[in-house]
């Protein structure tokens, strides 16, 4: 049974929306948005069930008294684990600052870190359950099961356990044979109103303790882009561990390549370029992301030129100049001419993205320089954290730090870690994306092995 009922506009609605006949530069178009289950053309995407944190833990003791007590855990089992599970981040620190929850300081550090101006429009002071719990435990025959509150009451008693299908991270992680429907919340034009939504809960063996359970809501969105004459049809990343389409990657479905899996960064991201249309009659547009208010996606029509930036193959890189971290040396990426450069975007606290250094430096070991430079940026992190890493883990190429004066992280509107391009000597991105093996087959394909 789908629960979408309460997304969907009629396909009468998106067949029929306005597109403009003739664009503007500058024009905003919005396209409503049908939202559809499964994965799509999207690789899957899950988020962990993690425990609740206790006052003790340095980095998590600002979220513990936003826990609320659950009751109807069964009494025979044993190492009970509780998880909330939140589906929007915002409003649960919104209501938990105005109850008295969460401090002025750490609300403020939120915003500012989110760049989120909370809008009391679509924000409710008083509490509501935009969450679900879920716990686990040991149960009488010695297994690890699980529970979901599926009707958000806070009482287990009226549900049922089940043990969670395992699987690997990888191409298995898109099926499924269990879906759990559940109950959660959400502030919309100054009411409360209730929402459904797919769950599935997966056991990843071989993972650290308490990063070992995920879970994944299996729905994406559709919508409709008409253009001259034609119809374009348009899937757009909602969001498979929360509903907040924060990286509404849009996809342009082609009937001939449907079943085509879409894995991260392949689709074109927020802030970058679609074009549709015949050379003669072609019109591009910038993806100004999701008004999950309105459930549309949001497309800016800009000048259809050859000179737009955009962290996409076949565009142009935005050059950039910072301080090198170590030397503090003024880098330009203008100073590279000749050369193809790697751009490594990544951060100390992201585990891939350590995990890869090692391959990386046997890889910067063996091109050839004269051809191609590394520069990698450090996300999200410290000077002192990274001044740090770097003494113990030191690292052969630029390093540089993304911060408050450079902005790098926002500049190109970096997702996910790691994350890298290649930039050819004329300034237009190669390759973005690849890592280990696909990073030495790309650049021995471009001649600088």
């Amino acid at each position: 049974m789908k629960f979408t009922t309460i997304y969907i506009l009629t396909i009468f609605t998106v067949l029929f929306s306005c597109n403009p006949k003739s664009e503007q530069v500058g024009e905003i178009v919005s396209l409503p948005l049908t939202i559809v289950d499964g994965f799509g053309p999207f690789q899957a995407d899950y988020g962990l069930i993690s425990p609740e944190y206790t006052a003790d833990n340095p980095g998590g003791a600002i979220w513990v008294k936003t826990y609320l007590p659950v009751t109807g855990i069964p009494s025979n089992w044993k190492t009970v684990v509780k998880s909330m599970v939140n589906f929007d981040m915002r409003q649960l620190v919104y209501q938990n600052f105005y109850a008295g929850n969460i401090n002025q300081k750490t609300y403020e550090d939120l915003q500012k870190s989110w760049e989120w101006t909370p809008d009391e429009k679509y924000l409710s002071k008083k509490p509501i359950n935009c969450f679900v719990y879920v716990v686990r435990g040991i149960d009488e025959t010695g297994k690890v099961a699980v529970m979901i509150d599926t009707n958000n009451d806070l009482d287990f008693k009226d549900e049922h356990p089940f043990y969670p299908e395992t699987a690997n991270f990888g191409p298995a992680m898109r099926n499924y044979s269990k879906i759990t429907n559940v109950s959660y919340e959400i502030f919309s034009e100054g009411k409360i109103e209730l929402r459904r939504l797919p769950m599935i809960v997966k056991h990843v063996p071989g993972q650290p303790e308490n990063r070992d359970y995920v879970y994944s809501i299996p729905q994406y969105a559709q919508t409709i882009l008409k253009h001259d004459g034609r119809v374009y049809e348009l899937a757009v990343r909602r969001g498979f561990s929360a509903p907040d389409y924060e990286t509404p990657e849009i996809v342009l479905i082609n009937k001939v390549d449907s079943v085509k899996k879409y894995g991260f960064f392949d689709g074109i991201g927020k802030k970058e370029l679609l074009s549709v249309g015949d050379l003669s009659s072609q019109v591009t547009y910038r993806n100004k992301g999701v008004n999950p208010n309105h459930n549309t996606l949001q497309l800016e029509v800009i000048r259809n030129d050859k000179k737009q930036y955009s962290t996409q193959v076949g565009y142009l890189f935005k050059p950039f100049e910072s301080k090198e971290f170590q030397t503090g040396k003024i880098i330009k990426t203008s100073d590279y001419k000749g050369k193809y450069i790697f751009v490594d975007f990544w951060g100390t606290w992201c585990k891939p993205c350590v995990e890869e250094l090692p391959d990386l430096q046997k890889t910067y070991q063996i091109i050839n320089k004269k051809k191609i430079e590394f520069i990698s940026i450090a996300c999200l992190d410290s000077p002192a954290r990274l001044s740090k890493f770097l003494k113990s883990n030191p690292l052969s190429w630029t390093q540089i730090i993304s911060d408050s004066t450079n902005k790098l992280v926002e500049i190109y509107d970096i997702q996910g870690f790691p994350y890298n391009l290649i930039i050819s000597p004329d300034g237009k991105i190669v390759a973005r994306n690849l890592h280990n093996e696909e990073l030495k087959k790309k650049l021995l394909e471009l001649g600088k092995l």
